[in-house]
């Protein structure tokens, strides 16, 4: 073990007691799962959306896909799901922001399932879009 292995084991460490001292004393709404999750989150929600927004290439460019019926139209269904799961999280963290959300892992906010929620549905109906395009396009 090196100096700089061990540094960076203290410094996560005082950062979680930290985190957990502030949250036990002051009451703030947050875990260390948020803090975590909800920056990167919106960071790759906002980083994504521009990189869409600024994409030069031609979407409708692309080869013709290779891909039966049945690989395209369970690709669909997946892209489908998540979106609602994204849905379900936008719901639950509009409604209840600063409710604690428990489970084996950990626990969050609604704040974070709100931010978890529109980053997974942004990209699922980014996804049903190139899979629309892949299907639809004419050979």
């Amino acid at each position: 073990m090196n100096w700089d292995f061990i540094k960076d084991v203290l410094t996560v460490l005082a950062v979680l007691i930290i985190v957990e001292v502030l949250r036990y004393y002051t009451g703030l709404p947050f875990t260390i799962i948020d803090i975590t999750v909800f920056p990167l989150s919106v960071a790759m929600l906002i980083f994504g959306i521009m990189a869409i927004i600024t994409n030069k290439s031609d979407v409708h460019k692309t080869e013709k896909t290779r891909y039966s019926t049945i690989r395209l139209s369970s690709y669909f269904l997946a892209a489908i799901l998540f979106f609602a799961l994204g849905l379900w999280a936008i719901y639950e963290g509009w409604n209840n922001p600063l409710e604690l959300y428990t489970g084996v892992k950990g626990a969050a906010h609604g704040y974070t399932l709100l931010s978890m929620g529109l980053f997974i549905s942004a990209f699922s109906v980014y996804y049903i879009y190139l899979l629309a395009v892949k299907a639809i396009k004419p050979v």
